[in-house]
């Protein structure tokens, strides 16, 4: 595959003469990608140390120090780690949307596929922050009584939901470049396998050994890492195929002739 013009040149634009009447700020979507993997490593790290403080230092998961520690525990919401991770599904679907909306001006037959997946994306972005998933676990559990590896039943429903959308969207996938078919499947493999296959492993492990062991926390810091890496990538995808089909992004200031 050749390359696009506008790929190869997007980090090496002129900068705008200074008695321009306009003004285009562009945005350095590497830079900005880089950047949010950096703060997920961080809060990945932060995470992981607040779980052991909470279950293998404080006195209880309810002392104070616990209270404090649990705003950045990887497995509570609200938490700056859960709030992260919506922001970054949610910039997803701001990028979905966009390319949705550049696609439909030039009549693209995919234009609905990539508007969907946005609407998909920012219904997981308010379910990362809300949790609609766990009255999925309530509505399955009532009644039926759930272990092991199905202790978390929603995860058998987010498995299922997985699989057909990558099947409705497997011709969308066979007609985008290689290069960026290959990162949608793998961002998605690493979402998907933080989120529902780690929650199946999750489930067993509480089961066995408790929520406050040490193992849990293992299997909660790479669920968490593997989900904020795979949003990451998404996001660092989206923008490079924009930049690879309509040139760098940017953002139009006021025109200074009017400051």
């Amino acid at each position: 595959m050749t390359d696009h013009p506008a790929f190869n040149s997007a980090y090496e634009q002129p900068r705008p003469a200074l008695g321009a009447h306009k003004a285009r700020m562009i945005l350095d979507t590497r830079l900005c990608a880089k950047t949010l993997f950096i703060v997920a490593v961080v809060l990945t790290i932060v995470g992981a140390f607040a779980n052991i403080v909470i279950y293998q230092i404080a006195d209880t998961p309810q002392a104070g120090i616990a209270r404090v520690m649990s705003r950045f525990d990887l497995g509570h919401e609200p938490s700056l780690p859960a709030w992260f991770s919506s922001m970054v599904l949610l910039l997803n679907s701001a990028m979905l949307i966009l390319i949705s909306r550049a696609k439909s001006a030039s009549a693209d037959p995919f234009t609905m596929h990539w508007l969907a997946l946005g609407l998909i994306f920012l219904g997981l972005s308010i379910d990362e922050a809300v949790m609609f998933h766990e009255m999925i676990d309530k509505l399955i559990s009532f009644g039926v009584s759930t272990n092991g590896f199905l202790l978390f039943p929603w995860a058998v429903v987010g498995l299922g939901f997985a699989l057909v959308v990558f099947f409705a969207y497997y011709k969308f996938l066979a007609n985008l470049p290689l290069r960026f078919a290959t990162l949608f499947i793998a961002s998605g493999s690493l979402f998907v396998g933080g989120a529902v296959g780690m929650e199946f492993l999750a489930g067993n492990i509480i089961d066995q050994y408790g929520v406050a062991s040490i193992f849990h926390t293992i299997v909660q810091t790479i669920e968490e890492g593997l989900e904020m890496a795979g949003s990451i990538l998404f996001f660092y995808t989206l923008t490079e195929y924009w930049v690879w089909s309509y040139g760098p992004m940017g953002l139009k200031t006021a025109e200074l002739g009017k400051l």
